[in-house]
């Protein structure tokens, strides 16, 4: 059902300053305002060192779903007793992977107890269909396989899968019960990255603004989305105008990306900013303005489309080929890049003069366009 290509703008983000290296950026996005907000606040960080970053490493996690189980605590016992031979035998489904140095490296086993409230079915005849007798119980327990598989350089949604409906037949034959889902999570919380930064207020200054009054501004607007979900709604989707700008221009499944930042941001049962952000004193004895972000992400520098799409080749190129790790950090900078920028905005000259500009600007080269192709 294909019938062509629409194409969006694509932009680089300037300055971006991370772990004593410094990169090219490229984003694409509809909103020019986002790389310039992006590229302002990188400068300005940049200046006070740039970030510093961390991550966790390429785990990826896939799931697989067993019920009708006879017995789950003696399905519990024999799969622990066997762990380290169902890791081997999921590793034959990913042999390249492992010569890489990757592969399957541990499985846990979640149970969920549930009732026939989700079924929403009543007066059922339990003595003549045993699949409804099931659904009659008041309680059941379905136990979930957590396959964790360092994936390397690549994203690796469709190789856990592969891995997940291999190993699915094995662990029914361990436990006696019926596998159904067998897919890949997108809560990647193996791997996560961090970035942060440290801007004494002497170099927070912007346009008529003192430092001290920025910072205290943007705490004020931090707080604001900590304590109000339609903030932290539009706080976090700042956040992600950076993020899937980025993960656009370097083919990465922004999709998966956004499910997992924005489950990360309900991790401790309410929906809360990704970032934070804090008043410090450095080393020095300064008055520091300090930002900070955690999110997972999911990317992949190999496989897919990435090396036979010139495009992605071109981008890839201009931020210097990042291992699927730099990506990961690049990213998470991008993100704190952009909302630091945009709550900047908003505490001093607000946002729409900046923006409202750069449309302007738009109207202005559409209207040239407009003329030469009446001439």
């Amino acid at each position: 059902n294909c019938l062509g290509v629409i194409s969006f703008p694509m932009g680089v983000c300037l300055n971006l300053l991370f772990d004593n290296q410094e990169r090219i950026i490229p984003m694409v996005t509809e909103e020019p305002s986002v790389i310039a907000a992006a590229s302002g606040a990188c400068k300005t960080i940049k200046q006070s060192g740039g970030f510093k970053c961390s991550y966790t490493g390429d785990i990826a996690i896939s799931q697989i779903q067993l019920v009708n189980l006879p017995d789950i605590h003696q399905a519990l016992n024999q799969l622990e007793i066997k762990k380290e031979q169902l890791i081997e035998y999921a590793n034959q489904f990913c042999e390249n992977m492992v010569n890489r140095g990757g592969g399957v490296i541990d499985l846990e086993y979640h149970t969920i107890k549930y009732n026939n409230s989700y079924f929403n079915i009543s007066n059922i005849n339990t003595t003549t269909n045993s699949n409804n007798k099931r659904i009659a119980e008041t309680s059941e327990i379905m136990l979930v396989v957590y396959i964790y598989t360092d994936v390397c350089e690549s994203m690796g949604a469709n190789l856990v899968n592969t891995i997940s409906e291999g190993l699915a037949p094995k662990l029914e034959e361990i436990t006696r019960g019926e596998s159904r889902l067998k897919i890949v999570s997108n809560y990647s919380i193996g791997r996560r990255a961090t970035a942060s930064f440290c801007i004494p207020f002497t170099q927070l200054t912007y346009k008529n603004y003192t430092g001290e009054e920025l910072a205290y501004g943007i705490i004020d607007a931090y707080i604001f989305a900590c304590e109000d979900i339609f903030r932290a709604t539009t706080h976090n989707k700042g956040i992600m105008n950076g993020i899937d700008a980025v993960a656009l221009a370097f083919g990465q499944d922004f999709r998966a990306i956004e499910a997992g930042v924005h489950a990360w941001a309900s991790k401790n049962g309410t929906y809360q900013p990704v970032n934070r952000y804090r008043l410090v004193v450095n080393e020095q004895g300064q008055k520091c303005f300090e930002g900070y972000i955690e999110i997972p992400l999911s990317v992949g520098v190999v496989g897919g489309s990435i090396k036979t799409n010139q495009s992605m080749d071109y981008t890839f190129s201009l931020a210097e080929y990042p291992t699927a790790e730099e990506l990961c950090k690049i990213m998470a900078c991008i993100g704190l890049a952009q909302n630091f920028g945009a709550l900047r905005a908003m505490v001093s000259e607000g946002i729409q003069r900046g923006h409202m500009s750069l449309h302007e600007n738009n109207k202005k080269i559409r209207e040239g366009v407009d003329a030469k192709s009446k001439l």
